[in-house]
């Protein structure tokens, strides 16, 4: 969660999910608040904004890991962390917003991401189910988003899907009174194929591991 104020001292607060365009989402307020000179994308892949073509970033990452940290090498991620859930007094006057994401297609991408092309943890994706049922996942990333947003969907003056991002484009555009684009920075998760069948069985099981998430935010996931 990260707080912004515009030229007219508005207040807007952002409460951040990981997989849930954290990446692009980070980029449009690093633009907006001009800071993009301080701040690079060193995730493994992107896509090219010119081709539309996946390109490798795997030596920019690899030396960013090495160097991270130090103050003239920050990544988007740096701008703000993910942080779990707190709500914010009735009396600070303010915009909430979030971004949600179909449980399914979220934990697809994350075990793509971290598992396959990352190679951070060896388990299948009913393995990580388990964990994450039992409290045993390490990887923040595979955690229920309302860890993250909350379990009230009314708390928020908006909220929108990850298929909405060129709304937040034009919401922050109006809020910053300034017209800065969404850069679809996407990390290679979607370069590699799912390891498993989407049957009904896993589908449940999805399901209910990630019942909070369904359950108040279910219908924004449409």
């Amino acid at each position: 969660m990260f707080a912004v104020k515009n030229s007219s001292d508005e207040l807007l607060v952002f409460y951040d999910a990981p997989k849930n365009a954290s990446t692009t989402v980070k980029k449009l307020f690093i633009d907006h608040l001009k800071l993009s000179d301080k701040y690079d994308f060193y995730g493994e892949q992107y896509i090219d904004l010119d081709t539309g073509k996946r390109v490798d970033n795997l030596e920019n990452s690899a030396e960013y890991k090495k160097q991270k940290g130090t103050p003239t090498n920050k990544d988007f991620h740096d701008f703000a962390k993910n942080t779990g859930f707190s709500s914010i007094s009735h009396e600070v006057k303010c915009s909430k917003i979030c971004v949600v994401r179909q449980p399914l297609d979220r934990f697809i991408s994350c075990y793509n991401h971290l598992v396959l092309v990352n190679k951070e943890m060896e388990f299948t994706p009913d393995e990580i189910l388990d964990q994450v049922a039992e409290g045993k996942q390490r990887s923040n990333h595979f955690l229920p988003q309302t860890e993250f947003l909350g379990t009230n969907p009314h708390y928020y003056d908006k909220i929108y899907n990850v298929k909405q991002l060129d709304i937040l484009e034009k919401d922050l555009n109006v809020f910053f009174n300034e017209r800065k684009k969404v850069m679809h920075y996407q990390t290679s998760g979607s370069s590699v194929e799912f390891p498993r069948e989407l049957d009904k069985d896993f589908r449940d099981k999805v399901h209910e591991v990630y019942k909070s998430d369904y359950k108040a935010f279910g219908e924004y996931f449409k």
